[in-house]
C-alpha cells in the first residue's frame, strides 16, 4: 500500500528509536504531510480521498506539534532549518531561540544546568 507505507515506517522509526526528539517528530510529520499532498490532487490515484482525510486530520494536530517542536528542531544539529516550511517559519523559530537565550542570560549560574546528549539516534533525514 503506497499511501500508508511512509506512515508505517514513521511509526516504526519513532517508536524504535531510543531517544526520539521533537526534531525527529517535526521532520517526520512534515515528510508525511508532503507525501500525502502528492496524492491528494492526483485523481488517477484510487485513494486520493483517503490521502485527503489523513492530511486533514494531521493538519488539525500540526499546530500543536509545530509550536512545541520549533526550538528543539532548530537546535538539533541533524535537522536545523530543514524542518521548516518557509523563511517566515525559520525566522519565527530563530526569534524563539534568541528570546530563550535572553531569558537564560538573566538566570544565575546556579540555575543553569547542562545535559549531555547522545548521537546514537536513528537517522531521520534519510527517512523520506
Amino acid at each position: 500500500m503506497i499511501l500508508l507505507s511512509p506512515i508505517e515506517r514513521a511509526t516504526r522509526l519513532l517508536s524504535a528509536s531510543s531517544y526520539p526528539t521533537h526534531g525527529d517528530v517535526r521532520f517526520v510529520f512534515l515528510g508525511i504531510k508532503e507525501h500525502l499532498s502528492r496524492y491528494i490532487n492526483d485523481e488517477s490515484f484510487s485513494q486520493c480521498i483517503v490521502a485527503d482525510a489523513i492530511y486533514q486530520k494531521l493538519s488539525n494536530y500540526w499546530p500543536i506539534m509545530s509550536e512545541s517542536s520549533q526550538i528543539s528542531s532548530l537546535l538539533d544539529p541533524r535537522v536545523k532549518f530543514s524542518a521548516f516550511e518557509d523563511e517566515i517559519k525559520k525566522a519565527n523559530a530563530k526569534n524563539l531561540v534568541l528570546n530563550l537565550t535572553e531569558y537564560s542570560s538573566t538566570l544565575s549560574p546556579a540555575e543553569t544546568t547542562t545535559r549531555e546528549t547522545r548521537d546514537d539516534i536513528v537517522e531521520t533525514q534519510n527517512f523520506f
